[in-house]
């Protein structure tokens, strides 16, 4: 537990060092954190991790430190869907996008975008086009990971 909890003070200092902002979101390399990753999160200051994908929406995770929002990732990331297509990047996400609007109850929509995948011309342009079909939509909440985990925290009437 000690290396795991020196690795997280580790990357937060550069992290914060290196964008002069202290980081309150974290997911483990490959979300692979252990029994003891959340308890370390909360106990160094985070907000929320990306460690989870066994839910559709955001839950709170009680720890010794206090409540840590688990939020999910996407399964259709550029780097799992590259093998495709750009297009059928796209597409996915297009539909997947009016899917979540169509059904009832709230519904996350998690754009994953990484700079050596996504970041080329071909797939940033889908990206865009993804991000037009977004915004063309126009009811829906576009928001950080650290705004989404601020917000369940407060309607959930959980403090810490």
């Amino acid at each position: 537990m000690g290396t795991e909890r020196d690795n997280i003070r580790r990357c937060t200092d550069v992290i914060e060092r290196v964008t002069g902002v202290r980081p309150t979101g974290w997911m483990s390399p490959r979300a692979t954190g252990s029994k003891h990753t959340c308890d370390l999160l909360t106990e160094a200051g985070y907000r929320w991790t990306g460690d989870h994908n066994d839910h559709d929406l955001p839950q709170v995770l009680p720890t010794a430190h206090g409540p840590l929002v688990s939020l999910m990732h996407s399964d259709h990331s550029d780097v799992r869907s590259a093998a495709a297509g750009p297009y059928t990047y796209r597409d996915l996400h297009r539909a997947l996008l009016d899917q979540l609007r169509a059904a009832p109850g709230p519904g996350v929509f998690h754009l994953a975008v990484h700079a050596h995948v996504g970041g080329r011309p071909l797939l940033a342009g889908m990206v865009a086009q993804i991000l037009d079909h977004l915004r063309a939509s126009g009811d829906v909440w576009v928001a950080t990971h650290a705004q989404v985990a601020e917000h369940v925290l407060t309607h959930q009437g959980v403090t810490r």
